[in-house]
C-alpha cells in the first residue's frame, strides 16, 4: 500500500493511498460418467469410466485508491476513517463503503 499525506497538522492528516492485492484460489474438480441398467422391475445407476479431474483457477486481482484522516487522540490512540473503492480484475466494484479504525500503540 502507498500513503501520501495531504495536508498535516499536529494530531491529524489527511492523506491518500492506493493498494493491491492478490486472491489465488485452486479447485479440484472430480467427474465421473453413470448410465442406467436394468434388471427386472429395478433400475440402478452405474458409474463407467475413470474418474476425471480437472483444476479451476479463480484467482482475483484487486486495486483501489482512497482518501483518510486519522486523528491522534492520545500518544497511543489514533482514530482513523477511511473511504477505499477497490475494483476487482473481473471489473465489479468491491468496497466502496467508508471504514473507521481504532488504532492502538503499545
Amino acid at each position: 500500500m502507498l500513503l501520501k499525506t495531504l495536508k498535516e497538522h499536529k494530531k491529524a492528516r489527511f492523506y491518500s493511498f492506493v493498494g493491491a492485492s492478490v486472491k489465488f484460489d485452486r479447485k479440484k474438480i472430480y467427474s465421473q460418467k453413470y448410465m442406467n441398467s436394468n434388471e427386472g422391475d429395478a433400475t440402478y445407476l452405474d458409474s463407467y469410466g475413470k474418474v476425471k479431474s480437472t483444476i479451476k483457477n479463480d484467482d482475483l486481482f484487486y486495486i483501489g485508491p482512497g482518501l483518510g484522516f486519522d486523528f491522534m487522540i492520545s500518544e497511543y490512540v489514533s482514530l482513523a476513517i477511511e473511504w477505499p473503492l477497490t475494483v476487482s480484475s473481473e471489473k465489479k466494484i468491491m468496497m466502496y463503503s467508508p471504514q473507521i479504525a481504532l488504532m492502538i500503540r503499545y
